[in-house]
């Protein structure tokens, strides 16, 4: 196990209701495993250690209670994740990420990690530019600045990024790393492809 990265804890947001795919996608098999699970595996791979499990409704999943972190405030999506996690974080950097990109790799979240410097508030993967939010390295000092968006109804971490000193981290256009699956038919054409 990896212990390079001593400075970063990871955290899997997996509060989501999945409203648009229409059941709890944390749990559909890809190859065998959860996606869920799949995301957990990539985290312990890289940083040598469990990641924790953020949510506020995941009583329906097999976690090891040591890992739950309760949403800071359900209902308000990513963010309130996001501030959970900073907020419980011992470390200076969060790893924080979604539970649904199949094609995410290792060297995905090294290249990520390797990026990293203390001036950055945000380093993000990217395709084109844009930085993902939910494959992205978050510094603790910025966790009053989100606080703040939390309370004034700012949910959207796209837009809230574009303030901060962000380093992105680009794949390139052709990636398939950063797919997410939000819909039936997403699903379909990755498990054709895997």
């Amino acid at each position: 196990m990896s212990t390079l990265y001593p400075d970063i804890t990871g955290y899997i947001l997996a509060g989501g209701r999945s409203r648009r795919f229409g059941k709890d996608k944390r749990q559909i098999l890809i190859g065998g495993i959860s996606l869920l699970e799949k995301t957990r595996r990539l985290l312990v791979d890289l940083l040598g250690r469990e990641p924790f499990v953020v949510g506020d409704n995941l009583s329906d999943l097999v976690l090891d209670p040591s890992t739950i972190v309760p949403d800071s405030r359900p209902g308000c999506g990513p963010l309130g994740g996001l501030v959970a996690a900073l907020s419980h974080s011992p470390t200076v950097w969060s790893l924080v990420m979604a539970a649904d990109m199949p094609f995410l790799t290792i060297e995905d979240l090294r290249r990520l990690a390797d990026a990293r410097a203390e001036r950055f508030d945000v380093v993000a993967l990217s395709r084109t530019g844009a930085p993902e939010p939910l494959a992205a390295l978050y510094h603790i000092r910025r966790l009053h600045y989100w606080h703040e968006c939390l309370d004034s109804g700012l949910y959207s971490l796209a837009k809230s990024i574009k303030t901060l000193d962000c380093k992105t981290v680009i794949l390139g256009a052709s990636s398939r790393s950063l797919q997410n699956i939000n819909t039936p038919d997403v699903l379909d054409v990755i498990e054709n492809d895997l």
